[in-house]
């Protein structure tokens, strides 16, 4: 009866059935050279920003380490890559930083024109420390659909 079990959930994943979608994910390399203008500081970071699959919410994940000093600031941007950009909303202080926010029309916009960025703040480089543009990138899933078959067993 096992090996019955594992022939159909085997013939499920075959032909598709219940195919993984790639999620919606956004990520961000922290960088000092990408402050406008760039700073000299020696910090370096990552974000990602994943849309939920009714595009209602998006949840914030943030790493980053190498700040000379304490961290003052942190918020999202939107601003081409070469521009200083606005605030769109500022963020909560530390590392990691993980947190859900409303998606919008605004921030829809702003990864789709590749115009939202975060910045992090030290009291050594005010005017920002590090940053990082939002970039589409495609994560497969089909190591977790295969997972979860196995899961069943």
């Amino acid at each position: 009866m096992r090996i019955a079990k594992v022939l159909f959930c085997l013939a499920l994943v075959m032909a598709g059935v219940g195919a993984a979608q790639a999620a919606v994910v956004y990520e961000a390399e922290l960088m000092p050279e990408y402050v406008v203008p760039p700073s000299g500081a020696s910090a370096y970071g990552q974000a990602t920003l994943i849309v939920n699959d009714d595009e209602t919410l998006a949840y914030l994940t943030v790493n980053f380490a190498g700040l000379d000093t304490d961290q003052t600031d942190a918020a999202l941007l939107i601003g081409m890559d070469d521009e200083a950009g606005t605030v769109y909303t500022n963020l909560d202080l530390g590392s990691p930083l993980a947190m859900t926010m409303d998606y919008t029309m605004d921030l829809d916009e702003a990864l789709d024109t590749d115009t939202l960025a975060i910045q992090i703040y030290s009291q050594d480089w005010p005017e920002g420390a590090i940053r990082g543009n939002f970039e589409f990138v495609t994560v497969p899933t089909e190591a977790n659909t295969w997972s979860q078959v196995k899961g069943l067993f």
